[in-house]
């Protein structure tokens, strides 16, 4: 049989209009017991029901135990169907993510990029300034009043800051 779709399974299992589940077994006498399994929320398990079908009922409840098993069969195939479908989505968002985290095989060369600016050619970088120059220019606070205020003034050199009074 060619495989079905998910939407023609459930055209399908919406054909059934009955059905019964179970099997139905031979008797000595002639007729037949029709044998299914009940869940039983009491004791939370199932529990086998047994019914008693005459031998002139039983073409009409074989067709209704063949539809059961029919629909039981479609049920499985559209669960097996979705999950199929769930899983190949799931490995294709997995293969995504390797292939965005994956690194580059070639390194391509990049341009070196200072301050905004990309360094191009033949141009070297702009000379550093040493951390020691950089040191002379920082203007320190210090605690000593401002003339006529209390506010703290700025030296205009690198002066070392005085240490605080303790009263």
């Amino acid at each position: 049989m060619n495989e079905l779709t998910p939407a023609q399974i459930l055209k399908e299992i919406g054909k059934i209009r009955r059905m019964e589940i179970g099997c139905l077994r031979r008797r000595e006498d002639g007729n037949y017991n029709l044998s299914s399994y009940e869940f039983c929320p009491e004791d939370g398990r199932k529990r086998t029901r047994t019914q008693y079908v005459a031998a002139a009922d039983h073409p009409a409840v074989a067709k209704l135990v063949e539809a059961g098993d029919r629909f039981c069969d479609l049920v499985e195939d559209y669960a097996n169907l979705i999950i199929a479908s769930t899983r190949g989505e799931r490995d294709a968002i997995k293969e995504r993510r390797k292939e965005k985290n994956k690194m580059p095989t070639e390194h391509a060369e990049r341009p070196m990029t200072v301050v905004g600016k990309r360094i191009r050619g033949n141009q070297t970088m702009p000379p550093q300034i040493s951390p020691s120059k950089v040191a002379a220019h920082v203007v320190k606070p210090t605690l000593e009043p401002a003339s006529g205020g209390h506010q703290p003034s700025l030296p205009t050199t690198g002066q070392p800051v005085p240490k605080p009074k303790m009263p």
